[in-house]
């Protein structure tokens, strides 16, 4: 696999630090910002993704489940009705995770 440069890095500007943290011990796959503007519960499915969520305040990260959403519903507007349970902020994001390239596993939860 190919060494993450300081560019590359700069570019996952949806995850924040905490993918970035992932990035760097190769445990998630590089998804580009403009790959995932649009995407619907629908699209996950479709390209073996999973939806993520994200606070940005405690950096919990959680797989969600998607039947709970039409397949219609985009990926990014799910995070306007959500709270972090850990800490109840209101500053979360939802993002489509892809499984390592390396290995197939999923990235694993934090909390």
């Amino acid at each position: 696999m190919n060494k993450l440069s300081i560019s590359d890095i700069i570019e996952i500007s949806i995850f924040d630090d905490y993918l970035i943290k992932l990035e760097k011990h190769n445990m998630l796959q590089k998804i580009k910002p403009s790959s995932s503007e649009d995407l619907t519960i629908a699209d996950l499915g479709k390209k073996d993704q999973r939806l993520g969520l994200k606070c940005n305040y405690c950096s919990r990260f959680r797989y969600m489940a998607t039947h709970r959403f039409p397949p219609e519903t985009c990926v990014k507007e799910i995070a306007a009705s959500l709270h972090c349970a850990r800490c109840c902020s209101d500053d979360v994001e939802t993002f489509p995770v892809t499984r390592n390239s390396e290995n197939g596993y999923w990235p694993a939860e934090s909390s």
